[in-house]
């Protein structure tokens, strides 16, 4: 009998122990069994960022070629002196000796003739107009008068013979003695050579006084 209450009491011991049960406030013991320095904060994880895209192109520019989808992209631009203001130092009297200077132009000089300057396409001359667009100022020096003007006109030309020029993108071609004269449309023309040595390629620009 005593052997079947011992029994009896020991499972029901066992099955106290085994169930849960909340803890209550006043069960010291229960309470100062936590140990707050291991308690340990759950933070959740900030969600990861996409990776970017790539677009196909360089990140910063870059100096050379690089070849994109549409075309080839060149960044890497001539390095020449930004020559502003062209000053005229000498003025050709007549047409005869405008034909004599034609194949000995000085490296010293921008000549003009009625509405045309022009001369070498050296740094310190003209080479700038080669890199000048349709909108761009610049300022002609003339006997100590300063003139500023708009270009509003640029073709590259070829001489074809000792008075005429030729487009080189439509084919037309202009006489060298209307080019002097702006073609009576306009208040200034400029010329120069496109390309260096003993080219027949010129550039021709008018512009208008603003």
């Amino acid at each position: 009998m005593a052997r079947k209450l011992f029994l009896l009491l020991f499972l029901a011991l066992f099955a106290i122990a085994g169930c849960p049960f909340d803890l209550a406030a006043s069960d010291e013991v229960a309470v100062t069994a936590l140990n707050p320095a291991k308690i340990v904060e759950t933070v959740p994880l900030p969600e990861p960022e996409p990776e970017p895209v790539s677009s196909g192109m360089p990140a910063a520019p870059m100096t050379g070629s690089y070849e994109t989808a549409v075309n080839t992209v060149n960044s890497t631009k001539p390095v020449v002196p930004v020559v502003e203001n062209y000053t005229v130092t000498y003025q050709v009297a007549s047409a005869s000796e405008y034909n004599a200077l034609a194949y000995n132009l000085s490296y010293s000089h921008i000549y003009k003739y009625k509405k045309m300057v022009y001369g070498h396409n050296s740094s310190n001359l003209l080479l700038s107009l080669s890199y000048k667009n349709v909108g761009d100022i610049i300022t002609i020096t003339e006997n100590g008068v300063t003139s500023r003007y708009q270009i509003v006109w640029k073709r590259e030309m070829l001489k074809i013979s000792a008075n005429d020029l030729q487009d080189t993108s439509t084919g037309q071609v202009y006489a060298m003695k209307d080019i002097a004269k702006a073609l009576d449309a306009y208040d200034l023309a400029l010329e120069t050579c496109s390309g260096y040595g003993d080219t027949p390629y010129r550039w021709v620009l008018f512009a208008n006084r603003v």
